[in-house]
């Protein structure tokens, strides 16, 4: 069981539709430099990316084409995380983030996408707190300037994990909000702590939320 609590680009094209080896090796060429610069200069626009933010395009004409393109767009930079699917005509004219396949039981899909979900969201060394067979996994999306988030942690601290005990894992996940000025050096500070020594992140963890109202950005961490 898998609890999400709280709550540019890399494109690759691969093939869809069954069609004629004529047919495909005329869809499935690789993209040409001019169609690699329209692609970017409409992403870009339409969602509203910014000009300092390095966009990579890369596709894979040698995959079985058909009808239609899928194009996976993801983050170029990790620390700026995003992710998208849009399907493009082999003039990469129309773009839509969905296509229906009718030979696919929607029922079976919804279960492989929510197995994919879950697993994403505790891929990668993350701190933990917890055995890793655990029933009930809750990763926390938080920053550590939010006072809303400082309370949480204290129900889970005092609360939940004394409570549960070896029934329950917490996975923590940085999520510093832009409203908050110190919250990004703070959720720079706790990685590199975290790389470390999870033990050390903890400790740092409680602290930052226990000093939440002292901290400001001229004595934040990382600065």
């Amino acid at each position: 069981m898998k609890i999400l609590l709280l709550s540019f680009f890399v494109i690759s094209s691969v093939a869809l539709c069954g069609d004629s080896k004529a047919a495909k090796a005329d869809r499935c060429v690789p993209l040409k430099a001019s169609e690699r610069s329209r692609l970017e200069t409409y992403l870009r626009k339409k969602f509203k990316i910014s000009p300092s933010l390095a966009i990579q395009i890369s596709d894979s004409p040698d995959q079985e084409c058909g009808v239609f393109r899928k194009l996976d767009v993801k983050s170029a930079d990790p620390a700026k995380r995003f992710e998208m699917t849009l399907y493009a005509s082999p003039d990469l004219r129309f773009l839509t983030r969905d296509l229906l396949d009718t030979r696919i039981d929607p029922e079976v899909e919804d279960r492989r996408r929510k197995q994919e979900f879950e697993a994403a969201l505790n891929r990668g060394d993350f701190p933990v707190l917890g055995p890793a067979d655990a029933p009930v996994t809750i990763t926390v999306f938080s920053d550590f300037q939010c006072p809303y988030c400082a309370r949480f942690a204290q129900v889970l601290e005092k609360d939940v994990l004394p409570r549960e005990g070896s029934n329950v894992r917490v996975v923590f996940r940085e999520f510093p909000l832009q409203m908050h000025p110190w919250a990004r050096p703070a959720a720079q500070t706790a990685v590199c702590v975290a790389q470390q020594n999870h033990q050390y992140f903890w400790k740092l963890h409680d602290y930052l939320f226990d000093h939440q109202r002292e901290i400001t950005p001229q004595i934040s961490p990382g600065i």
